[in-house]
């Protein structure tokens, strides 16, 4: 009897929102064997259903790369299967749902399977139109990790990304900032007060750990090593996630600007859109434009994981390498 055919290898960035996840997948997309895809678990609602722009700056209906994907996963896209999909989704992904989605994945039930199955059709058939090894998810969610996981066509790897709980609670205060994929409706970025967000980036990194512990590949990266070292970083990351490094990231990743080929990814922030490349420096704005009443409650409120990622509690210390070393 034939092998079966080899999983599709699948680095999902897991984290809360802004926390640099865009400029994460940009850079991995753009190393050899690699292919970005943006937020892939927006593909029935953003894509299919609203049309929404690509980031090649084609609406997602006339894009040939998804139309292509579309073909090739499912013999093209339609309004009724997509339908069907934000139908499941609302089944799988909320957190409350993860208990019971966990259970329906140890019993091979439930519509996590075959929300799973969709997703991994989907992907597969990026890597074959893309001809890449790895994709790139930057979709964030630990419960949309959680059901990748259970797909058979999927190996998912789990990249945790975090980023200093006051930089992403201001990220998210920001107001009038555009969505770049939007063609109609839900013009501008959401926001959220900085308590919020600093209960929801407690949450969602506690998750993220959590789901590691089920047996998944699993690294943890900081933002702010990232951009300040990008090379040696993603090396570590790749080799925590157990995959090859590609030949040329060392000269590629050299220096902070990276080439950003032209690609297909969905949703993101507007650093995803229209770029030929990227210059990696940390944003610090957050350090003048975060209240000192805000940073201060954000603080209080995720202390204990901030020491245990190595951020300094007050924002005019600077992280020492003997912290950095050890949130690794």
């Amino acid at each position: 009897m034939p092998s079966a055919p080899a999983k599709q290898v699948v680095v999902y960035i897991v984290g809360p929102g802004r926390s640099g996840s865009t400029l994460l997948e940009l850079v991995l997309g753009s190393l050899s064997g690699f292919h970005n895809v943006g937020e892939i678990v927006e593909f029935a609602t953003r894509g299919v259903l609203d049309d929404e722009l690509c980031s090649c700056g084609t609406n997602f209906r006339s894009c040939d790369f998804w139309n292509e994907v579309g073909d090739v996963a499912f013999g093209g896209w339609t309004r009724e299967q997509a339908l069907r999909m934000f139908d499941l989704r609302w089944k799988v992904q909320p957190r409350s749902k993860l208990p019971a989605t966990m259970l329906d994945i140890r019993h091979r039930r439930g519509p996590v399977i075959e929300y799973s199955a969709v997703f991994g059709k989907l992907i597969r058939a990026v890597a074959q139109v893309a001809k890449a090894d790895v994709v790139v998810d930057a979709s964030k969610l630990v419960t949309q990790a959680v059901a990748l996981s259970a797909s058979d066509d999927l190996d998912v790897r789990l990249l945790h990304l975090v980023r200093d709980a006051r930089g992403v609670a201001y990220s998210w205060t920001k107001q009038d900032v555009a969505r770049p994929s939007a063609n109609a409706v839900f013009t501008e970025m959401k926001t959220h007060k900085p308590a919020a967000s600093a209960a929801r980036w407690c949450v969602d990194n506690a998750l993220a750990e959590a789901i590691a512990r089920r047996g998944l590949p699993y690294h943890r990266m900081r933002y702010e090593d990232f951009v300040s070292t990008p090379g040696p970083t993603v090396e570590a990351a790749l080799r925590g996630l157990e995959i090859e490094t590609p030949s040329g990231l060392a000269t590629q990743l050299g220096s902070r600007t990276v080439h950003i080929p032209k690609g297909h990814a969905l949703l993101g922030n507007p650093s995803g859109f229209g770029r030929s490349e990227v210059t990696l420096r940390e944003d610090t704005g957050w350090r003048n434009g975060l209240g000192s009443r805000d940073r201060r409650l954000v603080t209080a409120l995720s202390a204990p994981m901030l020491a245990r990622y190595g951020y300094p509690m007050r924002s005019d210390q600077n992280d020492s390498p003997t912290l950095r070393e050890a949130s690794r």
